[in-house]
């Protein structure tokens, strides 16, 4: 190997390790395969990085490759690397992922025109909020209509944005206290739960998952069956009046 190649590589693994992998992972996951543009966007980009060490260890793949799969997600398709977690992409033919992705877009555009229905909006000036709503704070097109982040000024979005941000950052604190984790670990362990065992992202703190094993976690209510006993009990007929805010 030349000269020039072994210091490239000490370099790469340098800045892998200052992310937090160790020696042992980064060679296990073929992490010195990703190139220095995947890595600066890993680093900027956390919730990306830690959904793809979590879909490594769940699918049972390497985290260079379900990196690269989170990755094509968001550039080519506009799927955020949660969505595309949790919507049982990952073995999914890039067919289906694209039929999720138009999917999803006409479901932005249904809620675009909601927002534009209630404000009384153009709907190139609700399509513009939508927008700059999800660029600046994050906020997907079904939260903004959802939470009715359309009747607030952006002081007030930024002031709920930093308290949910205060209050998720004092749970982690929470379960750091008792695990003695890193911020990193327990955001890793909360994922792990939702793709694992799934168990809603809503549901961790609460439920006090990091206390419980695998097979504690595993014979928990999930999702689905929630859904089942939702589907089994409640009169359909009624849907519409309760999902009325």
């Amino acid at each position: 190997m030349a000269l020039f190649e072994q210091i490239a590589i000490k370099m790469k693994t340098k800045k892998l390790m200052k992310m937090g992998f160790d020696g042992e992972f980064i060679e296990k996951n073929e992490m010195l395969s990703l190139d220095d543009d995947e890595i600066n966007y890993m680093k900027s980009n956390e919730e990306a990085m830690v959904l793809a060490d979590v879909l490594a260890e769940v699918k049972r793949t390497s985290f260079s490759k379900a990196y690269a799969k989170v990755k094509n997600a968001k550039e080519k398709y506009g799927i955020d690397p949660e969505d595309y977690a949790f919507n049982g992409l990952f073995h999914k033919k890039e067919e289906a992922v694209a039929a999720f992705a138009k999917k999803q877009r006409a479901a932005q555009i249904r809620n675009v025109t909601k927002v534009a229905r209630v404000t009384g909006w153009s709907q190139a000036k609700a399509r513009e909020e939508v927008r700059r709503a999800y660029d600046t704070y994050g906020i997907t097109p079904l939260e903004y209509y959802t939470e009715l982040y359309y009747n607030m000024t952006d002081e007030e979005i930024r002031e709920k944005k930093e308290a949910e941000k205060k209050e998720f950052q004092r749970c982690i604190d929470w379960v750091k206290s008792e695990t003695g984790w890193t911020d990193y670990q327990v955001k890793r362990h909360r994922y792990y739960c939702r793709l694992a065992h799934e168990i809603v992202l809503h549901a961790y703190f609460p439920t006090r998952c990091w206390q419980m094993d695998d097979a504690t976690l595993k014979k928990l209510a999930r999702q689905r069956d929630s859904k089942r006993l939702k589907e089994k009990y409640n009169d359909k007929k009624a849907i519409s009046v309760l999902a009325d805010k």
